[in-house]
């Protein structure tokens, strides 16, 4: 039986995995590997909403030959204890970034993760379009948000490709609305990520 990605040799594995700060859980995580380790080689993945890296290591360690994730955030967020101030904004940047950085040099990782330090509308401007194989949104969780994402990122995927949303659940009400808007078809690959897979062009 195949261990699953994150238990690969060379790895830290998944109880390495559980203390990277976030809230993908183990059966995210696994559904999202099985969707990125059958893309073609040379894959090209954007993540929109990194943090700390929690997704973004279990994308990173499926990705196929030659493939590159494209880890879209501001790093403006932070998880606080109950009563505990925010830090200054350039303090939970800078942790937020290298926890990252530790994180993928954890597992290994980080010669295939690209960085870009920017809000999701700004970094889509860098991507032609259909030039994506994969887009995982996981940023902002508002409905305005949600839909401005699936706007502006589901052109960049190419035919054949996958969108996948995150937190697609009555907790989220305006991630569902934004999705169920789209009208895209797509299936439940894990209780709360929402697959759709574009059509091939005829």
């Amino acid at each position: 039986m195949t261990p699953p990605l994150l238990d690969l040799p060379g790895c830290p594995g998944l109880k390495r995995w559980t203390r990277i700060k976030g809230y993908f859980d183990a059966a995210e995580a696994l559904a999202m590997q099985e969707l990125v380790a059958g893309l073609p080689q040379g894959a090209r993945v954007a993540e929109l909403g990194t943090f700390q890296g929690r997704s973004a290591v279990a994308i990173a360690c499926a990705l196929p030959p030659g493939g590159v994730l494209f880890c879209v955030d501001h790093f403006v967020n932070t998880v606080l204890a109950p009563g505990q101030a925010k830090p200054p904004l350039e303090q939970v940047v800078k942790e937020n970034l290298d926890a990252l950085a530790a994180n993928l040099d954890a597992f290994g990782v980080r010669s295939r993760v690209t960085v870009l330090k920017a809000r999701t509308r700004d970094a889509a401007g860098r991507f032609a379009p259909e030039s994506l194989d994969l887009v995982f949104v996981d940023a902002g969780h508002q409905y305005e948000e949600v839909k401005a994402d699936l706007a502006d990122w589901y052109p960049k995927v190419r035919p054949g490709g996958w969108l996948v949303c995150d937190d697609c659940t009555p907790e989220w009400p305006g991630v569902v609305q934004a999705v169920q808007e789209t009208r895209l078809p797509g299936d439940f690959i894990a209780p709360t990520l929402w697959a759709h897979r574009k059509p091939q062009k005829a």
